[in-house]
């Protein structure tokens, strides 16, 4: 199974940046261009097991997702790390697992996204491996540099 790996750092405090990620109303605020975010259902509070549906056109084509949260782990210990865990359970990929990690360090946060996921069109999407990787590390490295902006603004 493929695995994309990004790391950044943010300078903003550990809870604040968590808490921005976990809050989905957010997801608009991080969406690259070529990306629009079209539809977003969520419950009034999510923890771990809720389910948040979004629809999403990029290039021109309308992807539907339906998301479980399947951990959400606050600041803790030390240093503080936090975690979200989010599992796709309907999306154009054959399966999608994202994991959020957040970890302090002097003057901010370390954060990190690991997405394991198998490409979209069964077998004959294994030929689209590298556009996946392609368009996966443009998506994560706008969200990685907005989120940074947003902090740096702060």
């Amino acid at each position: 199974m493929p695995v994309f790996h990004l790391r950044t750092f943010v300078p903003g405090p550990l809870a604040e940046v968590y808490a921005f990620h976990t809050d989905t109303r957010n997801l608009a605020r991080l969406q690259p261009p070529g990306f629009r975010l079209l539809r977003l259902e969520m419950p009034p509070v999510a923890g771990p097991g809720a389910v948040i549906s979004l629809a999403v056109r990029f290039l021109g084509v309308t992807q539907n997702w339906k998301v479980c949260l399947d951990e959400l782990t606050p600041p803790h210990g030390r240093p503080a790390r936090a975690r979200v865990v989010d599992r796709a359970l309907e999306s154009p990929f054959g399966f999608w697992s994202h994991k959020h990690v957040f970890v302090e360090e002097e003057g901010g946060v370390e954060m990190t996204d690991v997405v394991d996921f198998d490409p979209p069109g069964g077998a004959a999407g294994w030929l689209l491996l590298p556009g996946c990787y392609l368009v996966l590390y443009l998506m994560f490295r706008f969200r990685h540099a907005a989120t940074r902006r947003i902090w740096k603004a702060a």
